[in-house]
């Protein structure tokens, strides 16, 4: 109102809409932006985000294709269409994508990163190599590259390789918790407790406050059907995580497959009750009943 010829008011309220999520308001508003300042790049993200978001694949498509064509110097426009192509899962389209950004944007990390993730879901692994490889070579004190290589490596199963991998990804980043997480995975996976175990604990060492370490020891736990220590490991998970819903959901499991049914339906009941918007814990009761 007070200074009608400036784009920031109607930006603040694309802002308050796109914070709220409502995606319809989203397109309402960005699209009087995009008739008040045609020259701006802003309108042509927000309106592809927010028809990508409702699902409107062609039209975010459109505000893309827009954005790359009047902006070619940005990049936003091309990332835009590969995020679709991303969420349709059509890989063929987010390959053809990232060819165009890495040729004129060559020194982001990002179209590495998502080219050789785009051959890997079409399981043309040595593609996707190429691609980490390229990405640690330009990249080197980056960690997505070595990521990458241990991601193709789950992929295909290959348990060996993955644990080689990861090791190389710790010795390179070894303040990085990933490394122990998926080398606990791994030996979980070949039935090796004893070291699954003591990777997850260097985990919790490393990093006592998130929750993947005692995460790993439960899924450990339950893989040898060990519900005795699933039990207490649950329990010291939901004094440390009281917001996740999945400490109440191992230990009602853990309840259960004790033949303990009224502290199973207790965690289920109390998993429904804190988080109303999750299915588990009415699945949960279900189960037990």
């Amino acid at each position: 109102e007070k200074f009608p010829t400036m784009h920031q008011g109607l930006e603040g309220m694309v802002n308050v809409a796109q914070h709220q999520k409502d995606w319809q308001k989203t397109i309402e508003r960005a699209t009087i932006f995009q008739e008040k300042f045609p020259n701006l790049w802003h309108s042509y993200w927000w309106l592809g985000q927010a028809h990508k978001n409702l699902h409107q694949y062609k039209q975010a498509q459109g505000q893309f294709t827009q954005l790359a064509d009047k902006f070619p110097a940005m990049h936003h426009g091309y990332q835009g269409l590969i995020e679709v192509a991303q969420q349709q899962q059509d890989w063929q389209q987010v390959i053809k994508h990232t060819k165009t950004l890495q040729a004129k944007f060559p020194n982001m990390w990002q179209g590495y990163w998502w080219q050789g993730h785009a051959y890997k879901n079409l399981r043309q692994y040595e593609q996707a190599e190429q691609q980490f490889s390229l990405l640690i070579e330009k990249f080197p004190q980056m960690h997505q590259g070595y990521e990458g290589m241990v991601n193709i490596a789950q992929h295909q199963g290959d348990q060996k390789v993955i644990i080689e991998r990861a090791t190389a990804f710790r010795e390179k980043f070894p303040h990085m918790w990933q490394s122990y997480w998926w080398v606990g995975q791994s030996y979980k996976n070949q039935y090796q407790y004893a070291p699954a175990y003591a990777e997850f604990e260097k985990l919790i060492e490393l990093s006592p406050r998130i929750h993947q370490g005692l995460e790993g020891l439960i899924n450990v736990s339950q893989h040898e059907n060990d519900w005795q220590k699933t039990a207490e490991l649950s329990k010291q998970f939901i004094k440390q995580f009281p917001h996740m819903w999945q400490g109440y959901w191992w230990l009602g499991h853990a309840h259960k497959n004790l033949a303990e049914y009224e502290q199973a339906e207790q965690q289920f009941a109390h998993l429904m009750k804190a988080f109303p918007q999750n299915h588990y814990g009415i699945q949960g009761l279900i189960d037990t009943a």
